[in-house]
């Protein structure tokens, strides 16, 4: 949350919420502005709805978002683009451009390949035995800087973690 900084009165997406972990971590740092989770899964949004009551949870696609243009100031997605196939992940990062404020920014957390060494071997390799084919070549490629280029977001700020292996970023709209 340090490196986001919601700050009171932010209108802040959380895409691909899940059952409500990341929204938790805004909301225990006392963020007082709007706040809406969308997943595609009907049951994690169950989850989410239960036990975080003041914020609302939609399920919603990713690629096809619900909401008018400029809607928020953030977005934030964590480790949800590696999940889908390129097509749709450009299509996502293209809804939230849309969704997304003038200047607004989009923070992702998400896979990150080492240069060289045993953490890049571990990195591949955990991409390839325990996630889809689309987050190895995702990884193995690293075509998210240019994906996230293609649909008009600028990266501000790159932040690796985890040993080199996560990377948290600021992309702002252009």
């Amino acid at each position: 949350m340090e490196f986001a900084s919601p700050a009171a009165g932010d209108r802040i997406l959380d895409i691909c919420c899940g059952t409500g972990e990341l929204t938790a971590k805004i909301i225990s740092r006392g963020f007082a502005g709007k706040l809406v989770g969308v997943d595609i899964s009907e049951p994690a949004i169950d989850i989410a709805r239960t036990k975080y009551r003041s914020v609302t949870f939609l399920r919603a696609s990713a690629d096809d978002l619900p909401f008018s243009s400029s809607r928020f100031d953030k977005g934030f997605i964590s480790f949800g683009l590696h999940h889908m196939s390129k097509q749709v992940r450009r299509k996502t990062l293209m809804e939230i451009h849309r969704t997304l404020a003038p200047r607004g920014a989009l923070y992702v957390i998400e896979y990150s390949l080492p240069e060289k060494g045993l953490r890049r071997l571990a990195a591949i390799t955990f991409a390839k035995l325990d996630e889809s084919d689309e987050a190895y070549e995702m990884l193995k490629t690293g075509s998210l800087d240019k994906e996230m280029e293609q649909a008009g977001f600028e990266v501000e700020k790159r932040v690796l973690t985890c040993q080199d292996m996560v990377q948290l970023l600021k992309v702002v709209k252009k």
